[in-house]
């Protein structure tokens, strides 16, 4: 990993990978290209620091020059969060520590990313994020940019042929 960032001139984080596996699963890791810059951060709140050990959420600043900087959590939620409730609980664990920590950082720009496993409606955390506290889901608000509203992000094999969105890009 560390040579291949090395070699194309790009800086690389990695987080740990969630311990209930017995193989590296999960796991987090972020990459920008020089001179653009990454910084793995420590959490503020107790609630994030918790969650961060299952290897599913990491928190980093991303700086991309003359003082343009955002937070950035990425989220691997659990696998079927969308038809299973234990595990749509776990990951609303994961949004429920990000809203924690972002109550620790406000005015700060913040972006969350990553496979979430589950529509947004099944996280309630994050569905609350949306409706009432100004959070944007990305891909659904496409269209304000010129792209398409609600596009498909997944193909897996058990999405279907018509694909899912459970990838997500959320801002605030």
């Amino acid at each position: 990993k560390l040579a291949l960032a090395k070699t194309y001139r790009r800086q690389t984080i990695f987080s740990d990978t969630c311990p209930e596996h017995m193989a590296p699963a999960a796991g987090m890791a972020a990459i920008v290209s020089h001179p653009l810059q990454v910084i793995c951060l420590q959490p503020r709140s107790q609630q994030l620091q918790d969650v961060m050990a299952t290897g599913r959420i990491a928190l980093s600043q991303f700086c991309l020059g003359a003082g343009v900087e955002f937070l950035h959590f990425n989220v691997y939620g659990w696998d079927g969060a969308h038809e299973n409730q234990v595990a749509a609980a776990r990951t609303d664990a994961l949004f429920a520590a990000i809203k924690a920590e972002c109550d620790r950082r406000r005015g700060t720009p913040i972006m969350i990313s990553g496979d979430f496993n589950a529509d947004t409606e099944d996280i309630a955390t994050l569905q609350q994020m949306l409706d009432e506290e100004g959070w944007t889901d990305v891909g659904a608000q496409g269209h304000r940019w010129g792209a398409r509203q609600d596009e498909a992000t997944c193909w897996a094999p058990n999405s279907g042929l018509s694909g899912t969105r459970r990838d997500f890009i959320i801002a605030n």
